[in-house]
């Protein structure tokens, strides 16, 4: 009763304008009256200008948390976020004054428009590129309450509201209890170790809501774009942060590119692929992720970086064609009987230049088995793939490459091949320093289609944490992968 009567209070004060700021606001509506907070519509007298004023008892529960709010929105510029114009105090309580969006709920716009692919796609930018933008302020503003009730849509412009469960991820921050709305909350929330990618959890359940109420269209081209879709809301809903995706940028560049736009970059980018022992899959799976890299809009070639000279043997030089192909994919060699007759200064780097001369952007150098001898260059690439089999003896291989490895500070990422789930998760289980990725089985190279087990696997090492794609190149979390 006592918060009620200085609610109340404020409630007079601000209508017959008693103090100076009132004088130039005009109430309008009342829009919500709960516990101590009142949140009215106003207009700006001399602007005549749309305001929201939110008053707030300090006697009320939610007094603190109220300004915590409105201090950390007032330090943020961006276009997707309600300006905050002022505080103003009062006796008994104050008051924030804040940008008025008119539009409708992104709950509301959904269950009546029933937008196409398309326009989720350009909203689910939208919010990425709002939270790349919160998520790179020093320090790191997490907002931790995504839902589609807090998200306004006005003109193809979608605008995040409701800081109340917002942090600021100091050194040492620890979340406390449960911030957020349940069904939206990453997991981690409920133990009290948000982080950046508990945003990113949020986003992909928005993405599930709004494909749930979104119109399905007909034709190859959509199916195409919501399988997509699919594949990103899946990942971003992953329960581990670190199998998510790597930052908001990432997510925003996966979901623009579900709508047919490529991730580009600037000049040559390479992938290493090593194996323990030979006949493990490591040459056959190069091919398949150059087809993947083509489908991507990226000029990739096969390097064949062993002695083994047998590749380069395979495929015959067509007219017109400056490297020949096998399969469809160019293929040039670089050590063997070139290596043996460049003389000095030949070599990777070499190689690279003269591939990046000639337009191609990707280059998957395969360096046949892992030894002391080209374990330098094999770490020195963008991406680095080291295959293991399934048998014991390939096992024991993989060992002794995990003895070198041990000295070295860059982690290449194990790919294990033709084993069952369980083997994996026994032998990922055995490596926690590593990131380990299981290889589906592909018996042709049309099993790598678009929509299956490998394609996702391709999608992972193209722009998932330290993949291909991804702007912090050299950057890389590992952990293990339970499955794939």
């Amino acid at each position: 009763m006592h918060a009620e009567k200085r609610s109340v209070k404020i409630k007079l004060s601000a209508e017959r304008g008693k103090t100076d700021w009132t004088e130039r606001y005009r109430i309008t509506a009342v829009l919500k009256e709960k516990n101590g907070t009142r949140v009215c519509l106003a207009e700006h007298l001399l602007l005549k200008q749309k305001r929201i004023i939110k008053t707030v008892c300090r006697a009320c529960g939610e007094a603190e948390a109220a300004l915590r709010e409105a201090v950390l929105m007032k330090g943020l510029q961006h276009p997707c976020i309600p300006e905050i114009y002022d505080i103003e105090e009062q006796k008994n309580g104050f008051s924030i004054i804040e940008e008025y969006i008119p539009g409708e709920s992104l709950t509301s716009y959904f269950l009546t428009h029933y937008p196409e692919t398309e326009e989720i796609i350009m909203f689910c930018s939208q919010l990425c590129g709002l939270l790349e933008y919160l998520h790179g302020r020093k320090p790191p503003v997490l907002h931790l309450d995504i839902k589609p009730d807090n998200l306004i849509v006005r003109q193809d412009r979608l605008y995040l509201i409701d800081f109340g469960s917002a942090r600021q991820t100091e050194p040492g921050f620890v979340s406390g209890e449960l911030t957020g709305t349940p069904g939206y909350a990453a997991p981690e929330c409920y133990r009290g170790e948000a982080e950046a990618r508990s945003d990113l959890f949020a986003v992909g359940r928005l993405l599930e809501f709004m494909l749930s109420h979104s119109a399905e269209r007909r034709g190859k081209k959509a199916r195409v774009q919501r399988k997509r879709l699919l594949r990103v809301m899946r990942r971003a809903q992953r329960a581990r942060p670190e199998e998510r995706y790597f930052s908001a940028a990432a997510m925003k560049r996966a979901l623009l590119a579900a709508g047919g736009a490529g991730a580009d970059w600037e000049g040559c980018r390479t992938v290493g692929i090593a194996a323990c022992t030979r006949r493990v899959g490591a040459t056959y799976f190069a091919f398949l992720f150059a087809a993947f890299l083509q489908r991507k809009r990226k000029r990739a070639v096969y390097l064949e970086c062993n002695e083994s000279d047998t590749v380069i043997r395979l495929p015959a030089r067509k007219a017109g064609r400056r490297l020949p192909e096998f399969q469809g994919i160019p293929v040039a060699e670089a050590r063997g009987i070139r290596f043996r007759a460049g003389g000095e200064g030949y070599g990777l780097q070499w190689e690279k230049q003269n591939l990046e001369g000639l337009g191609y952007q990707a280059v998957l150098e395969d360096f046949g088995v892992l030894t002391p001898e080209n374990l330098e260059a094999f770490l020195s690439a963008d991406l680095c793939l080291l295959f293991v089999g399934g048998k014991v003896w390939e096992r024991e291989a993989l060992w002794k490459c995990m003895a070198m490895l041990s000295r070295q500070q860059r982690k290449p990422f194990i790919m294990v091949n033709f084993t069952g789930k369980r083997e994996f998760r026994e032998l990922s289980g055995q490596l926690e320093d590593m990131r380990c990725l299981r290889v589906p089985f592909a018996a042709e190279p049309k099993d790598s289609r678009e929509g299956g087990e490998l394609w996702e696997l391709f999608d992972e090492l193209w722009d998932g944490s330290g993949g291909l794609a991804a702007e912090e190149k050299h950057r890389y979390v590992f952990s293990e992968r339970r499955d794939v």
